[in-house]
């Protein structure tokens, strides 16, 4: 049998690869090998972005959750929802946990841009903080959330704003990555294409279909959570600046009246819309925000709605920009404010307006009179008078007829007063039924002729809820030429011709003439007596109790000075409380009612050591002014230690507010000391709402000019009820004067006022009187006595 035997391999060529030559055999091996190197790094790349955009994906998913979840976090804050609170806040801090956990991981894996690492350190502060307030919230209960909840609302727009800026930021890197798709592609084709002499086929076109389903599903992402952007209470708007295309959410449509398929991409949209009178402005803010990277748009304004009416925008943005540095986005939130506009307007109508017949108050009176002696001495011809009206028996309709009646004769005064005198005239109601007149005109003749007319007018009979009544007017006149240097002595003297009419028996017009300085030589005769040191002898106090209307406790006393005169019997604390202050007694006499109500504080804390009574004591402006009360104020707290938290120091609400002198400093002095501040008279003055939190007060009380109109004028209970809100949002305690009524008792608890003061109660009452009081209780006025604490 012949033997079979092999070829003998010849030189260059392997037993593998028979008949190959050793040069072809080392460019077909360096082919595969290429071929595999080439395979595995294109199966790197896509893994690569295959896991980015997974990444991206969880990251946008849980953005959008996180987005939802915050807005849940707000409501069930605002709405005391402790169970709906906790739930949100576990599933939120998860969300966020497993957010930052994806941005890292997306980190670690691929160089994350610098600008998007940078989003996440400054978006972590506001997450901290909602967090935070929100376990305080929780851990509180309902006790005290207001400044937490504060903070949620200031920290909630910030996270959202940057939350969508960290979504847009990952979009936008993920698109500009998957624009290398295309090229990876192509080379991946032409490897497939080899590959599939080798069979390679089977790992790259799955892995790329997988890769178009991945992108396909962040693209829905996306769509995901624009759709809850456009759920949201703000607009979002994203402006590109490259394109000039700008994108506007849903809610925007919603702002101005308009279906959302006609709002185009055009930034015309929005500024066309804005008003014309700040539209030159938002340019100027826009130019300025996109020259310089350190500002953030932050303006209000107002835009145009369908039905022809304006609506109040808050709009905010931050610009994004390129590698070069170059604004290419502004990316922003528009947020309606027009309620809250309406809110601040009606805030300023209280500071100048009197609620009840919506003539100016004696803040806006006082204004105008200032400036019209302010141009008296430029122009020397112009002519002007000040009227000062008070009518007639009004006090016997309101005690007659009832409040309902005299309100409604007093808006029947207003409005007959306005018809009946020019347009340029300005009618003022100064309280009870005071008003006062400016009245400007050619000559003092002219003005005293209108002055006579308006009298005639008032004297005619006035129709109100069914009943004809009669109350003629006595008026008060003084005319410019007496060259007057401030509104105070214009005022003054007009009110002094005012109760000469009165006393001239009324229906009459009194001008001011040198004849009336005798009331002021009555006033001199009151301040020689006030000055001497036996005057604090003719003094005493009488107590007013303030109850806990929500418990029916009694919190304390009111201190009220009386002064029984020799020889002209009481002296009303309004008439000779201003005189003092004028002669330098206040100090004097402001110091006796201030130890005398303490001392009488701490002999009932003796008596009745288990109530804790408080006691609150009237303080002038020019009494806090003086630095002999700071003086009195620590001695009290070296001998009463325990009394300083419980003495209330109570200063009306003019005085705070009187701008010329801060009452700011001083009153944060008192405040360190320990001693509770309260504005007293709150709704006379003018100050506005909004200022309340300028001044360390721990008390607000309500004039009782509001607690008698709340029965029949809805309009005094909701700025009441406002009131009410704000204060305790400010952590003030509310106290309403002047409580008649079990009626109004109702309205005051159900509008969640805490403490009540008036001829319901009590009226002042002497020491025994008043420890007769605190034995015996309230009586039945609706909230059955009170207990002694344990």
């Amino acid at each position: 049998m012949p033997t079979h035997t092999h070829d003998a391999a010849t030189p260059g060529q392997s037993a593998s690869l028979p008949g190959m030559p050793r040069r072809l055999r080392l460019r077909y091996l360096t082919g595969l090998s290429m071929i595999a190197l080439l395979t595995l790094l294109g199966q790197y790349l896509i893994h690569g972005m295959l896991d980015e955009h997974i990444g991206t994906e969880h990251v946008l998913h849980t953005a959008g959750r996180q987005e939802l979840l915050s807005q849940k976090i707000t409501k069930a804050a605002i709405a005391n929802d402790l169970s709906e609170l906790t739930a949100s806040l576990e599933e939120w801090e998860h969300a966020h946990d497993i957010l930052v956990h994806g941005a890292k991981e997306i980190g670690s894996t691929h160089k994350m841009p610098d600008e998007i690492r940078a989003l996440y350190t400054e978006m972590q502060p506001h997450f901290v903080a909602i967090r935070d307030a929100a376990r305080d919230i929780i851990d509180n209960g309902a006790d005290d959330h207001a400044q937490s909840l504060k903070i949620i609302e200031e920290h909630e727009h910030e996270f959202l704003k940057q939350m969508e800026t960290i979504v847009l930021a990952h979009a936008a890197d993920g698109r500009a990555r998957i624009t290398h798709l295309d090229y990876i592609e192509y080379a991946l084709g032409g490897i497939t294409f080899l590959v599939l002499l080798i069979e390679a086929v089977l790992i790259f076109e799955p892995l790329v279909r997988r890769l178009r389903r991945n992108w396909a599903a962040l693209q829905s992402s996306e769509d995901r959570f624009r759709l809850a952007v456009a759920g949201s209470c703000d607009a979002i708007w994203d402006w590109d600046l490259k394109t000039d295309k700008l994108y506007l959410a849903p809610r925007f449509a919603e702002m101005i009246g308009v279906r959302p398929t006609d709002i185009t991409d055009s930034p015309n949209e929005l500024l066309g819309r804005i008003s014309s009178q700040l539209l030159p402005a938002f340019n100027k803010e826009v130019a300025r925000v996109i020259d310089d990277p350190k500002l953030t748009l932050d303006t209000e304004i107002r835009i145009n709605h369908r039905d022809g009416s304006e609506r109040w925008v808050l709009c905010r943005a931050a610009e994004h920009r390129d590698a070069e540095g170059h604004a290419i986005r502004l990316v922003g939130s528009l947020a309606d404010i027009t309620e809250l506009k309406q809110t601040q307007t009606k805030l300023r109508d209280l500071a100048e307006r009197d609620m009840l017949t919506g003539l100016a108050n004696r803040k806006l009176f006082a204004d105008r009179l200032d400036l019209c002696i302010a141009r008296r001495h430029s122009r020397p011809a112009a002519a002007f008078g000040v009227m000062f009206l008070d009518f007639d028996r009004f006090k016997m309709v309101n005690d007659s007829l009832g409040h309902a009646v005299g309100d409604g004769l007093l808006c029947s005064f207003a409005a007959r007063i306005t018809a009946q005198l020019p347009e340029h005239a300005l009618v003022a109601r100064f309280g009870g039924d005071e008003f006062a007149v400016l009245l400007q005109g050619n000559s003092s003749y002219d003005i005293l002729e209108n002055a006579r007319t308006l009298l005639a007018t008032l004297t005619e009979p006035h129709t109100v809820q069914r009943h004809e009544i009669v109350s003629t007017a006595s008026i008060g006149l003084v005319l410019s030429e007496q060259q007057y240097d401030s509104a105070e002595t214009m005022l003054r003297d007009a009110d002094i011709a005012m109760y000469e009419a009165k006393r001239a028996g009324r229906a009459r017009l009194v001008v001011f003439d040198a004849a009336m300085h005798e009331v002021v030589a009555e006033q001199q005769r009151l301040e020689r007596e006030l000055v001497r040191d036996e005057v604090v002898d003719q003094l005493r106090l009488e107590y007013q109790p303030i109850i806990d209307i929500e418990d029916g406790t009694l919190s304390g006393f009111e201190a009220l000075a009386r002064w029984t005169h020799p020889t002209e019997g009481e002296v009303s604390p309004g008439k000779f409380i201003p005189i003092a202050e004028e002669c330098g007694a206040i100090d004097r006499i402001g110091n006796w009612i201030f130890e005398t109500a303490a001392d009488r504080l701490a002999a009932w804390d003796r008596q009745f050591p288990d109530l804790a009574l408080r006691m609150a004591v009237n303080v002038s402006r020019k009494q806090l002014l003086s630095p002999v009360f700071m003086g009195q104020l620590e001695d009290i707290a070296e001998r009463h230690p325990e009394l300083v938290s419980r003495l209330i120091i109570e200063i009306t609400e003019t005085a705070v507010v009187d701008d010329r002198v801060d009452l700011g400093p001083i009153l944060a002095q008192i405040q360190e000391r320990g001693y509770p501040i309260a504005m007293d008279d709150f709704g006379t003055g003018y100050s506005s709402l909004s200022c309340l939190h300028n001044y360390p007060l721990s008390y607000l009380k309500i004039d009782r000019s509001f607690v008698m109109n709340l029965e029949d004028r809805r309009e005094f209970s909701a700025v009441f009820a406002a009131i009410v809100s704000l204060a305790n949002a400010l952590d003030l305690r509310v106290v309403a004067e002047g409580v008649e009524t079990k009626e109004q008792l109702v309205q005051l608890q159900a509008m969640g006022c805490e403490f009540g003061q008036g001829y319901l109660f009590a009226k002042s009452l002497s020491v025994p009187d008043a420890e007769r009081f605190i034995v015996d209780g309230l009586g039945d006025v609706g909230l059955g006595g009170w207990r002694r604490a344990a």
